[in-house]
């Protein structure tokens, strides 16, 4: 909503003031959605995940807006109180969290995730199916726009953006 008023406003940055907004409000009535989270392998997420109602900024930046579920023993999650909108439901998994020691088999800090877009209209929606997936890993070497080595006394920070989403 930030971003869409600043946009609407012509820009208007952090700490201004623009008096004589005027806009209307509407009534909603809210809504639920509900379904089921699968893991990869199609069994049912394990209970106590959250299932979070996103939304995604100009960016594509997926913004947390407050809304969750948390994923019952047979996969099943709801939730309440949505207004119409476009959201993301975002939920992130660790399947094999990381132990010591190892557990036999398990692919330590395996994470599973899924980011599904759900238009919400008037009415509850029901029989969503959020599959997760596993994530991907890279390695390589930070360096500067001239190929030479970066500080090694600073720390850094990769950040990836997924430009499969559009809003």
């Amino acid at each position: 909503v930030g971003e869409l008023l600043r946009t609407a406003l012509g820009g208007l940055g952090a700490g201004e003031e623009l008096s004589n907004v005027n806009f209307s409000v509407q009534p909603a009535h809210p809504v639920s959605v509900s379904g089921t989270v699968l893991t990869s392998t199609g069994e049912p997420a394990r209970p106590g995940l959250i299932v979070n109602l996103t939304s995604l900024d100009a960016t594509g930046t997926i913004v947390p807006i407050g809304g969750a579920g948390v994923v019952r023993g047979n996969g099943a999650f709801t939730i309440s109180n949505i207004t119409p909108g476009n959201y993301v439901l975002h939920v992130d998994a660790m399947i094999a969290p990381v132990t010591l020691p190892p557990v036999p088999g398990a692919e330590p800090g395996v994470s599973e995730f899924a980011l599904v877009p759900i238009a919400i209209g008037t009415a509850n929606v029901t029989g969503v199916v959020i599959t997760l997936a596993r994530g991907s890993s890279m390695s390589g070497t930070i360096v500067t726009e001239d190929g030479g080595q970066v500080p090694r006394d600073l720390s850094y920070r990769v950040l990836f953006r997924s430009l499969m989403l559009s809003n």
